[in-house]
């Protein structure tokens, strides 16, 4: 009986929500490194309960892998894409009052350098009468600079840390910059929402708990949902590991004189490389920044994070250091 005054109390605010509002659109940006694998898995698994629940995904022909890529690479504007803005038009046009999850990291990363990005990607969706919420998490500058590198090597790359990082800050220190992000979405005047990424403080913290306690109107008990989701992307290999990967990877170039652009087969064999490397030297503390490079990245972004502190409070515990 309990199930079912449930079940009936929530179909009826369903519906409420429904009749009286706009559909929901909640614009899910990222940014890299802070869970968004983990809570992309999540939404794919959960597809049917998050349906009860009045929120669904695109179908996976319109998209990469779990991640809404091309509706976010389809505005960027070097690479503006009518064709592929048409095929999610047919698709929001269609008669159903479902509120609408999409998600891509790529909408942070383009975002960050381009100030009328978001403005574009907004109009779009109000266009489709959609109420737009953006969720957003954070993570401090020096954990997600070292997360970076490592997916880097993992995926090829041959600098050492300290070249990376000179790179980062000196080419694309747009990619990092939180207050800039954060003054573009503002400046469009959607309803956000910003988590700090807490997994660097909290190990049981959960990115895939946090976002669904972001969604507005959201009923569904949490255990209802599917929870056996691995973490990914969590392995932090060793120095000791990484000097050997960049190793192989710099044989690797200098057999085949080109840049590694690895097929699936050979990409999957590299990854089990890359694990074995660092269950081997799992013994041994994970790769860390030295004292300098923190100071070095700190002091790079310490004014925008001054300032985001002082307007969200809660980002305190993940942008100011002592």
């Amino acid at each position: 009986m309990g199930k079912k005054i449930f079940l009936i109390h929530f179909l009826l605010l369903r519906d409420l929500v429904n009749q009286k509002m706009s559909r929901i659109c909640i614009l899910h940006i990222g940014a890299t490194k802070t869970g968004t694998t983990t809570i992309q898995h999540s939404l794919d698994c959960n597809r049917k309960i998050l349906r009860s629940a009045g929120y669904q995904m695109l179908p996976n022909k319109l998209r990469k892998g779990n991640s809404d890529y091309l509706l976010a690479l389809s505005h960027n504007k070097n690479k503006l894409n009518q064709e592929t803005q048409d095929i999610y038009s047919k698709f929001f046009t269609k008669k159903n009052k479902s509120n609408i999850i999409l998600t891509s990291e790529l909408f942070s990363v383009i975002g960050a350098n381009d100030r009328d990005f978001f403005q574009r990607i907004f109009n779009f969706l109000s266009s489709f009468d959609f109420k737009i919420y953006v969720i957003l998490f954070v993570r401090n500058q020096k954990d997600w600079i070292l997360s970076d590198y490592i997916q880097d090597v993992k995926g090829g790359g041959i600098y050492s840390l300290e070249k990376y990082i000179q790179i980062s800050l000196e080419n694309e220190p747009e990619k990092y910059d939180l207050y800039k992000l954060i003054s573009n979405l503002k400046n469009s005047g959607v309803n956000l929402t910003i988590n700090p990424y807490l997994r660097d403080i909290r190990k049981k913290w959960k990115a895939e708990m946090c976002f669904y306690n972001s969604l507005p109107y959201f009923q569904l008990p949490l255990q209802k949902l599917v929870k056996k989701i691995k973490d990914q992307n969590t392995l932090r290999p060793s120095r000791r590991a990484i000097d050997e990967i960049i190793t192989f990877n710099k044989v690797y170039r200098s057999n085949f004189n080109k840049d590694i652009n690895f097929s699936k087969s050979l990409k999957q064999s590299f990854i089990e490389v890359v694990n074995a490397l660092a269950e081997i030297h799992a013994s041994q503390e994970p790769l860390k920044l030295s004292n300098n490079l923190e100071n070095q990245i700190e002091k790079f972004y310490s004014n925008g994070n001054n300032e985001l502190c002082n307007e969200f409070k809660a980002l305190k515990k993940v942008l100011i250091f002592d």
